[in-house]
């Protein structure tokens, strides 16, 4: 069964009632359409949410990377405006969740020598 968490941004405004922020959806994923073959994705925008597949995610290690990721790619949209269905657009924010989780080195902060992308 899927399970589902609403979370907002550390200091952020307070939602407005019946908002229900960033989704956290953790469920069974096929292998075709958007979620091809993918360990999580975002969906959204309205409301925005990142879903995890619980099939293809062994250990609490890819559960954390993936999180962050796809966190990179929700601040992305909702706070830098970016559009993941323009080509541009997402190629930036791929880079940067990459850069921020799967190329991520324990102790170096900024990943790309602190470039900013």
């Amino acid at each position: 069964s899927a399970a589902a968490v609403a979370a907002s941004p550390p200091g952020s405004p307070p939602l407005p009632d019946g908002d229900p922020g960033v989704h956290i959806v953790c469920r069974p994923c096929s292998d075709v359409g958007p979620e091809g073959l993918a360990r999580a994705y975002v969906e959204g925008p309205r409301p925005l949410a990142v879903v995890l597949c619980d099939n293809r995610l062994g250990t609490s290690d890819e559960v954390a990377e993936v999180l962050v990721h796809e966190f990179v790619h929700v601040y992305d949209v909702a706070v830098r405006g970016f559009d993941l269905g323009d080509c541009r657009d997402l190629a930036r924010s791929e880079v940067r969740a990459a850069r921020e989780a799967e190329c991520h080195v324990p102790g170096n902060a900024g990943g790309a020598g602190g470039a900013s992308i």
